[in-house]
């Protein structure tokens, strides 16, 4: 009633039945001459029971063993499916292997770089919603058209220094690439050599100066290696600057920038902590002045005259450049408003006279007698113009007041 087959079930099994070690059995129990098996009379109907209930216990364990490992391909192609479906969604995983063999998922490099950044900015992050709908995000470093963004890609996915989110200079390598992003500055790729390739934006016409255009002048921005290097060579005469300056930690401490940049002044530039000196005079820009520069307590000259520049001034922003001590406007008609005898601006002038006590009190956190130029297109306050024009500047301590 049994297979012929050598074994039941497996032979690899430890509990396999082999039907010549029952037929051995069963020829020993059934020969009378063996003095063992005189007394104990041979039951057929039991062996072949208790052989039945053997394979039945060997094929109910092989079942279960089926069954487990049913459950675990069924798991596997859950999580497999799950990974399919983070995929789809928009959230990068690559996979790394340990020294075990065993694999991670970790998220990508812009992700991780975007998380650090993050911080830097006020605007709520958009949900996974929002990033799937046809909605305008409005965090820079969601919305792919911003200056913002275009700075994370390329850290994150061009740059070949490949700064880490943890590396201390990610928030100033990153504050520059904006500023080139946001003030015209066009995409730019490097060859092995580190030099722009001749498909790039920044083809060389040879002399050392670029084709006509924002960033016309090769300045060295977005190249392989350190941010303090972003300077024009010295056989091109300077022209169109870049980094001036670093301290010994590498902290940029001077920047000088004409050439004929357009677009806006990005706030980020209120990150460089320990920055001296900002000049971003005889270009194109246009906007506001961004108030975060007033966090830069360092500074000790801010010069954006002959742009394009609109609004007001941000006195109360820049009454926290404790260091100030000249302010180059001139030249931006667009500016208007008016800076007031006893205002912040006039408070932080090295020739300010206080009238009242409340007047004095006010100017000691500015260190009166710092600030020595205060140039603008403006009128003075004995000015000859008739009736208030309030698309124009008029200031009452300026050093020099420009005509419009």
């Amino acid at each position: 009633e049994f297979s012929k087959e050598e074994n039941v079930i497996d032979e690899n099994q430890e509990t396999s039945i082999n039907i010549k070690d029952v037929a051995e059995i069963t020829k020993e129990r059934s020969n009378p001459s063996d003095p063992k098996n005189n007394e104990v009379p041979l039951d057929d109907s039991k062996l072949e029971g208790d052989l039945r209930f053997t394979v039945d216990k060997k094929l109910e364990s092989y079942n279960e063993h089926k069954e487990d490992m049913s459950h675990i391909n069924s798991n596997t192609s859950k999580v497999e499916a799950s990974h399919k479906e983070v995929e789809e969604a928009g959230v990068a995983i690559a996979t790394n292997v340990d020294s075990d063999g065993e694999e991670n998922s970790v998220i990508d490099r812009l992700t991780l770089l975007r998380n650090r950044l993050l911080p830097l900015y006020s605007e709520p992050i958009p949900s996974e919603e929002d990033l799937s709908s046809t909605i305008k995000i409005i965090h820079p470093l969601y919305n792919s058209t911003s200056p913002q963004y275009k700075a994370l890609d390329w850290l994150a996915n061009v740059d070949e220094l490949e700064l880490t989110e943890s590396d201390p200079s990610l928030i100033q390598r990153y504050a520059l690439t904006v500023l080139y992003f946001s003030t015209g500055g066009p995409p730019i790729t490097f060859d092995e050599k580190g030099n722009p390739s001749t498909s790039s934006a920044f083809a060389s016409n040879g002399k050392g100066a670029y084709r006509a255009g924002p960033w016309r002048n090769a300045v060295n921005f977005l190249t392989p290696g350190h941010e303090c290097t972003w300077k024009a060579e010295t056989r091109s005469g300077g022209a169109g600057g870049g980094i001036r300056r670093c301290d010994k930690e590498k902290n940029v401490v001077e920047i000088s920038i004409y050439n004929d940049l357009t677009g806006t002044i990005p706030s980020e530039l209120g990150r460089l902590w320990a920055l001296r000196a900002l000049y971003l005079g005889r270009n194109h820009l246009h906007g506001t002045i961004p108030t975060e520069l007033g966090t830069l307590t360092s500074l000790s000259s801010l010069s954006v005259q002959w742009n394009e520049l609109t609004g007001t001034i941000p006195e109360e922003a820049i009454g926290g450049l404790i260091s100030l001590r000249a302010l180059q406007l001139e030249g931006n008609v667009g500016l208007h408003g008016k800076v007031e005898r006893h205002g912040t601006l006039c408070r932080m002038r090295n020739n300010y006279k206080p009238e009242t006590d409340e007047d004095d009190e006010k100017t000691k956190p500015h260190k009166r007698g710092i600030l020595r130029m205060l140039t603008a297109t403006c009128t003075p306050p004995s000015g000859s113009l008739v009736g208030d024009r309030s698309d124009r500047l008029v200031c009452d301590c300026c050093s020099e007041c420009f005509g419009y």
